[in-house]
Order: C-alpha cells, then structure tokens, then sequence
C-alpha cells in the first residue's frame, strides 16, 4: 500500500483537511504549510480552518493573512473543541473530512494515503486513523514509558494498512471520517473535548464517536503511511502534567461510558490501595499520589493509582471490598 494513488478531483475534493486551532499562532501556519505542500492536485482536498481563540480581533488579523485563495478561514466565537470540529464538518463538501491538529505538521502525502485507504476498504470503513510521531520540545525524561506515550498522542502501530486491532486506538490529531456518516449519527458531542487554553483537559470526543460509528456496523482502519509529527510542548513532560492528564482521561473515560468505567470499583480500589502500601510510611496516604518516583514502571503504577483513585470517586461507591 505504500504506492502512491492520485484521488480523481474531477466532481469536487476528495478530502478536506480542518485545522481547529486556538492562541496557537506560533505553530498554525507551520502546520498549515505543510497542507498547502500536499503532493495532491489543489483541486482535489480543501483546507479549512476553524479558528476558536477567544481573542477576535486577533483572530480577525489571522484570517485576514492565512485565509482566502485555498484556505478557508473560519472565526467560530463559541468555545469548545467538539464544536469547532463540528463546524469544519458542517463547512467541508469532500466525503472525506479530516483533523489535522493545529501543532502538527504533515507528511506531504498524508492525503493522498488517506484518500488511499478510503478507497481500499469502501463503505465498510468509517473513520481511518493515521500514525503520530512525536516532535519532543525537550528531552524524553527517564521516567515516561512507552506506555504512557498515549496521553502524548503519540500512535505508531507498525504494520500495514489495516482495521486496527481489539487493543489498538486512533488519536484526533490524525483523524479522517466519512463526512456523512458521522452527520448522520450527530457528529462530534460537545459534551466532551477541551474547552478554552487547557485548565479542562477533558478528552474523548473521538474515541466516543468512533465507538458509535462501530456500533452503527462501520470499521475503523489504520493507515501508518498517513503520518504526521505532533509537537510535545517541555511543560507537558512532566509528572505533575500527566497527573493531571492521567485524572482527566478518568473524568471523560466516566462521562463516555459510565457503565464500563464503574464496573470494576472493588479492583480499582485494590490497585490503589496496593500502590499506597508499597510507599515509605510517610507516603501511605492520599499524598502517595504525588510523591516523586524515579523509575518509569513506579510512575506507570501511580498513574495507575491516579486514575483508579479519580474512577472510585466518581462512582460515589467508596472502597468497596472486594
């Protein structure tokens, strides 16, 4: 799959490609040059972007410089990333609409290879998902292990173009959709998705809406030929951000699926209370979630013990014994 196929622009673009974007000037036009470079014919994929910052006049002098010609430029005044993606999907007339975040920068036939594996898989897929690499702002630290890459985003499967497997996920930074599939089941909800410059870091609008498009009997594929780079900004690497991130994925895991994320309350009440128990004594308390741990496998646990702790609250159901 890695020959490269030119998408027939003939009846109208195959693709377009939203940037949702906000107070990040400093990176939206990197990421928008590298759409602008695509390998594509121009008459095959629009550009739309979607801009959400709450400075207008700002925004207003951004869309005065960056917009017209092949890109169009939207000013949306309601806040809410759920709902700036939205708008692109309602703006887009391409059946392919894909989200490109705003501090990422394509690989200049990252259409095309989605456009590829639209085509591959037909109406039975209805979202394809590309790789993530990272761009770090900083040095790795010693402490942050692969496995926790994926509050960072990053996705890299390996492999070949594919359905994604039972353990396997796409990440919204590199996400394509069937336009009018995902208006038919309402698109993106609002109820989840960061809001405003990052206090909330409340996630999952995609994951929720590729939830629905499999129950509605659509595929989800990975396509790793589609790939982009996603900047790392240093105050993202580290322990206290991805406390807070590791928190707020347990939040939106228990607003998208309050039945699965309190299913198991006596297991996750066991993990932390393990997790406390395995501290030095001055630690084997609520503050054992913030102590400092040097080696990746300890933070790995803790992050562990965060989530489950935050899962146990919002279930209002105690430490349950098991």
């Amino acid at each position: 799959m890695s020959d490269v196929i030119k998408a027939d622009g003939k009846n109208g673009p195959k693709i377009a490609s939203v940037i949702c974007t906000y107070n990040r000037y400093d990176f939206l036009e990197e990421s928008l040059n590298s759409l602008l470079s695509q390998d594509m014919d121009p008459s095959e994929f629009e550009i739309i972007v979607v801009d959400n910052s709450p400075d207008f006049d700002l925004a207003a002098s951004y869309q005065a410089k960056l917009g017209g010609g092949r890109v169009t430029y939207l000013i949306e005044r309601i806040a809410g990333l759920s709902n700036a993606r939205n708008v692109g999907l309602r703006t887009a007339t391409a059946k392919i609409v894909h989200f490109l975040d705003d501090d990422a920068v394509a690989r200049p036939d990252l259409l095309t290879q989605l456009v590829v594996a639209f085509d591959f898989f037909g109406d039975q897929v209805g979202v394809v998902g590309g790789q993530v690499l990272p761009r770090w702002g900083a040095a790795r630290p010693s402490w942050l292990s692969d496995n926790l890459l994926g509050f960072l985003s990053v996705v890299d499967w390996g492999g070949d173009l594919r359905f994604i497997g039972p353990n396997e996920w796409l990440a919204g930074a590199n996400i394509a959709f069937n336009r009018e599939v995902v208006l038919k089941l309402g698109a993106f909800s609002t109820d989840l998705g960061r809001k405003g410059g990052g206090a909330s870091l409340l996630s999952n609008e995609e994951a929720a809406l590729v939830e629905r498009l499999g129950a509605a009997g659509y595929q989800s594929a990975y396509a790793p030929a589609a790939s982009v780079e996603h900047f790392v900004p240093p105050e993202r690497l580290s322990r206290e951000w991805f406390r807070r991130r590791v928190a707020w994925q347990a939040v939106s895991d228990f607003i998208a699926y309050p039945d699965r994320a309190g299913s198991n309350i006596p297991g996750a009440w066991r993990q932390v209370s393990e997790f406390l128990v395995c501290l030095p004594p001055r630690n084997r308390s609520i503050g054992g979630l913030f102590s400092e741990l040097e080696t990746s496998e300890q933070f790995k646990t803790q992050m562990d013990a965060v989530y489950n702790s935050i899962t146990v609250l919002l279930s209002g159901k105690g430490g349950i014994a098991a």
